[in-house]
C-alpha cells in the first residue's frame, strides 16, 4: 500500500510516518508538509493524490485548513482508496481556554461530520480522535497525555484491518479516567 502522510515532521504525524516506514503494510510511505512546500492553507489542486492508495491527513494549521484539505482530497481521490483523518476528542467535549482552542474544537467536530458523510457517499474514511497527545502543542498542559506512538500504532491497525476488507470508521482514544 503506497501511503502519504500529510503533516509528517512533528508530533503525531512524525510518529505515524516513522511507524509506517517500519511496517510491512506499506511499500512506500511519503510525507509532505509545509517544510516540503505543501501548505494545507492553500488549494493544492495540481497535486496527484491518486498516486497513493492511502492518504493520512494529520496536518492542522489555520481554522478550516484541515476541513478544506479533506474536501480537496475527496474531490481528487478515488473513492475506493483509504483516507485516514486525525480528529480529536475536542469534537465531543471541550473547555476552550481561548479562541484558538474554541475554533479547533469546532473544526474537529466538522471534520468528524464530514468523514461520516463521505463514508455515506461511498468513500473509505477512517477517523482517529485522540485525546490530549504528548506533542509540542500540549507541552504546557499539566494533564495525562497519550504518547504519539499510541496514535501511530492505531493508524497502523486501521491500515491492517483495511487490507483485510474491514474499515474502522471511527476510533476514539483517550487516557484512562481515575
Amino acid at each position: 500500500m503506497k501511503t502519504l502522510v500529510i503533516g509528517h515532521t512533528n508530533g503525531i504525524g512524525k510518529a505515524i510516518y516513522k511507524k509506517l516506514n517500519k511496517s510491512n503494510l506499506t511499500s512506500v510511505v511519503a510525507g509532505i508538509s509545509k517544510s516540503t512546500g505543501f501548505d494545507i492553507n492553500i488549494r493544492n489542486t495540481d497535486f496527484n493524490y491518486n498516486q497513493f492508495d492511502c492518504i493520512i491527513l494529520n496536518s492542522y494549521d489555520l481554522f478550516t485548513s484541515q476541513l478544506n484539505t479533506l474536501m480537496e482530497i475527496a474531490e481528487n481521490f478515488d473513492k475506493d482508496k483509504l483516507i485516514v483523518v486525525l480528529g480529536s476528542t475536542s469534537a465531543y467535549k471541550t473547555n476552550p481556554s481561548d479562541l484558538y482552542w474554541a475554533g479547533y474544537a469546532v473544526e474537529k467536530a466538522a471534520i468528524v461530520k464530514l468523514g461520516t458523510d463521505l463514508n455515506t457517499m461511498g468513500y473509505n474514511v477512517a477517523m482517529v480522535s485522540p485525546g490530549t497527545v504528548d506533542t509540542h502543542r500540549n507541552a504546557h498542559k499539566d494533564i495525562d497525555k497519550l504518547p504519539a506512538k499510541t496514535i501511530a500504532k492505531t493508524v497502523e491497525n486501521i491500515l491492517s484491518q483495511y487490507t483485510k476488507g474491514v474499515l474502522l470508521e471511527h476510533t476514539v482514544i483517550r487516557t484512562v479516567k481515575n
